[in-house]
Order: C-alpha cells, then structure tokens, then sequence
C-alpha cells in the first residue's frame, strides 16, 4: 500500500508538473500574440501617419496644420501611459478577465468608430486616445500575467519575448495597409506649410479607403484577440494581496519615495521624445526624397522584424550589464540612428540617402524598443510583480509627458532642421542625466524595497489580526 500511495504521488507531482509546464508556455504565447494588433496600430503608425494626415488636410481644404500628426501620436501615448498605470488598481477590485474581455472589445469597438471621428483632427485624436488607454490596460496585464511564470534572474530576456509580438507587429500590419489603401502605388502631392515641406495624396480613391481600413482592422483584431484572452493564466503560486486600492496606493508612495525612480522616470520619459520623432514624422520626411509608397511600406515591415529582434536583444544586454549602463547606451544609439535617417535627406545621391534612410529608421526602430525591453524590468526591480501595475504605469505617465514635450517643440518649430537638432539635443542630455545612476541600483533597490514591503505587509497583518493565534 506504501508504494502505490508513493507511485500515485510521484505521478500526481509528474501531471502537476506538465501541466505547469504547458500553461507557462501557452501563457507566454499568448501574451506576445495578443498584443499584434495593438503593436499594428503604434508602430504602423509610421507608415500611416501620412495617410492620415492627408485625409484630414482634404476633409479641411488644404487648412490641416503641420504638427498634426504629432498631436494624434500624443493622445494615443497619453492614453496608453494611463492605461498602464490604473490597470494596477482595477486588477486588485476587478476579476482579470472582466479587464481583459472590456479592454479587447473597447480596443476593437474605437477603430471601428474611426471610421466617423477620423473626419477632424481633435475626435481622432480623442480616438487615438481611447486606443491607447484600452491598449495600455492589456499591455499590462499581459506583461503582468506573463512575468508572473518567470523568475527574477531572467525577467529582462522574458521582457523581450513577450512582447516580441508587439513590437513585429508592423511586419503584418504595413504589408496590409499598403495593398489596401495604395495597391497602385499612386504618388502623393508637394504642399507647403509654414515654411515645411511635406507630401499629401489627393487621390479619391486613396482617401476613400482610410476610413475603411479602421473597421476592417478593428473586426479582425477583434476575432483574433478575443480567443487568445482564455489562454492568459496567471500564475497560482504567485502572492497575490487582497487590500485593493490600499496597496495600489502603498505602490505608489513607496516608488514616490525614491529618488532613483524620478531620475529612471526623466530619463525614460525624454527617451520618449526620439521614438515619437521617428514614429510621426520619418515617413513624411521620406516621401520629400522618396517617392515609392512601397518601398515606404517594405521598410516600415522590415522594420518589424528589428524591433522584435531587438526587445530580447537589449533585454539581454541588461541582464548582462548594470542597468544603469543599458540604459545610457540605449540613449546615445538613439541619437545616431535618428541623426542617419534625418541627414540622409541631405545627401545628394538618391542611392545613398534611400540606403542611409532605411539603415537609419530600421536602427532607430531596434534601439528605441528597448525602453520597453529595460524599463518593465526596472519596475519590478523597483517594487517586484506584486506592484508591477502601478510602478509600470507611473514610469510610463513620464512617458507620455515626453510625447507633450514633442508636441511643444512642434508647435515651436515646423523646419526640418531645428527639430532634429532639438530632439537629438534633449536624448543626449537624457543620456548624460542617467549619469547619476549608482552602478549598484538594481540589488541595493530590490533589497531595500522588499524590506520596506514586508514590513508593511507585518505592520497590515497586525492591525487585521492583533491576537496571535487568529493567523
């Protein structure tokens, strides 16, 4: 009787293991497949971001502004930070799914809406921004559910692989969008805008489908999220606290408390400003040399394929290095690529410059992605899984106050040349702020950190339960 009961243990621990096994894998699958069509929409919009803003200069009889395209940007960033960051307090008072099933079927139902509010600039962005916000509860929630499974040694390379579907999403989205809206590879038009020049379609047909594609990718997205949403477990050895908005809160002022946050918060938030740079103006600057809407689009898919390439590749570097050296390098490989795409408009030989160009935005591309390989492993370096959601979301709203920032320096200057310069200017003093980073941050914060949350989970358990023996 003693060896069956021993067998049928040993064959219990062997099923839980498998079991654990295949659910690990699975969840990871899901988190980075789930995030595709939300990564089409952020880095698609690259290549989109032209089309839009022709749309919107037609539907306004020539009257559209310059800097529109980074105001659609913004809002979309702006309500993708603050879905990140109240997803930490709506996990701990809603069922998980509950926020996953509304944020997928929201997501979807604001395309479609595109289709009427992409008339004017001010209720597309008011879109946009529903987008983001929708996108940033999922996003964390995956990132979340995803991290949960994998140990703390390799969070920066799982990091990466997570969101490896987000960031290759481009390489499905771009190829899409462009033989829907523009298979004739029709040619756009030369306008001018206070002193800029910069390429508009004009083409009924063109025009005609923009709005349309908005519905079409919000009813397929929404057949392919929905199914894989069953497939996110979270992990159930994983310590999971029950006070809500109390530990959300307690979240927040421990990560308040913290001067290395608000340095890592600067930092990141201003290596925001290239990124956005790069995503709504690159192929509009690209089209004043570059006349081959397909060509525009290959590189923009291909581009997909660095950005993937490049979540595990800098979450690597991390593990590898001290965090505060990935994050300096991070800055100042930023600057060069964005300097090659923009100088390639000046040289003369159309070769070269379309070379330097596609060099220079697929560079771009595969450096800026690692904020979002380094900067989830910082918020659980900071504060562990357990308060990932609020600690994420608070580095991401200094993300989204970097993308104003690019809209100020929009509103400031329309010219090609200052607005290099000012955002190459202010990723290298980023850069040189990161500086003041201790080599030792990330064991001395861990450590420090926990300390601070146990004493404050002793400190709860003692005002819950002031008798002994009720624990």
């Amino acid at each position: 009787r003693i060896q069956i009961l021993f067998e049928i243990y040993e064959m219990e621990k062997y099923i839980e293991g498998s079991i654990s096994h295949r659910r690990f894998v699975l969840t990871i699958f899901a988190c980075s497949v789930i995030l595709i069509p939300g990564g089409g929409i952020y880095y698609g919009f690259s290549y989109t971001s032209p089309y839009l803003l022709s749309y919107n200069y037609n539907q306004s009889n020539g009257t559209i502004f310059f800097g529109s395209s980074a105001w659609i940007y913004s809002s979309y960033m702006t309500g993708y930070s603050f879905g990140i960051f109240i997803s930490g307090f709506l996990e701990s008072i809603v069922p998980f799914h509950s926020i996953v099933f509304s944020s997928i079927i929201s997501f979807n139902l604001s395309l479609i809406i595109a289709y009427y509010s992409i008339a004017t600039v001010i209720s597309l962005c008011v879109t946009y921004g529903v987008l983001g916000l929708t996108l940033g509860l999922l996003y964390n929630l995956s990132y979340r559910v995803g991290l949960s499974w994998v140990k703390t040694e390799y969070y920066g390379i799982f990091s990466g692989l997570i969101c490896i579907g987000y960031g290759a999403s481009a390489l499905v989205s771009s190829p899409l969008e462009a033989l829907y809206i523009n298979p004739q590879n029709l040619k756009p038009t030369r306008v001018e805008d206070h002193h800029s020049s910069f390429y508009v379609f004009t083409q009924a047909k063109i025009l005609d489908r923009i709005p349309k594609m908005h519905v079409g990718y919000g009813v397929i997205s929404l057949c392919f999220q929905f199914p894989l949403s069953f497939l996110l477990k979270r992990n159930p050895m994983e310590h999971s606290s029950n006070d809500g908005l109390a530990d959300f809160l307690g979240s927040v002022k421990l990560i308040l408390s913290r001067k290395e946050f608000w340095i890592i918060a600067l930092v990141f938030g201003l290596y925001k400003i290239p990124l956005a740079y790069t995503a709504s103006y690159a192929s509009i600057y690209a089209e004043l040399f570059i006349h081959n809407d397909f060509y525009l689009a290959s590189v923009n898919t291909t581009a997909g394929v660095f950005n993937a390439l490049g979540r595990p590749f800098w979450g690597y570097v991390k593990d590898k290095t001290k965090m505060k050296n990935a994050i300096i390098l991070l800055g100042f490989t930023s600057v060069f690529f964005v300097l090659c795409w923009f100088l390639s408009g000046y040289i003369p030989y159309n070769g070269v410059a379309v070379a330097m160009y596609t060099f220079g935005f697929w560079g771009s591309y595969f450096t800026c992605c690692g904020c979002y390989a380094v900067l989830p492993v910082v918020a659980v370096s900071l504060f562990g899984t357990e308060n990932f959601g609020a600690v994420y979301g608070m580095l991401n709203i200094f993300q989204a106050a970097g993308s104003l920032v690019f809209v100020g320096i929009t509103e400031l200057t329309t010219k090609w040349l200052p607005l290099s310069i000012a955002v190459t200017a202010i990723c290298i003093a980023s850069s040189l702020i990161a500086l003041l980073l201790p080599s030792e941050i990330p064991d001395r914060l861990v450590s420090e950190t926990s300390q601070l949350v146990e004493k404050a989970s002793r400190s709860s358990v003692k005002k819950k339960d002031p008798t002994p023996t009720s624990k």
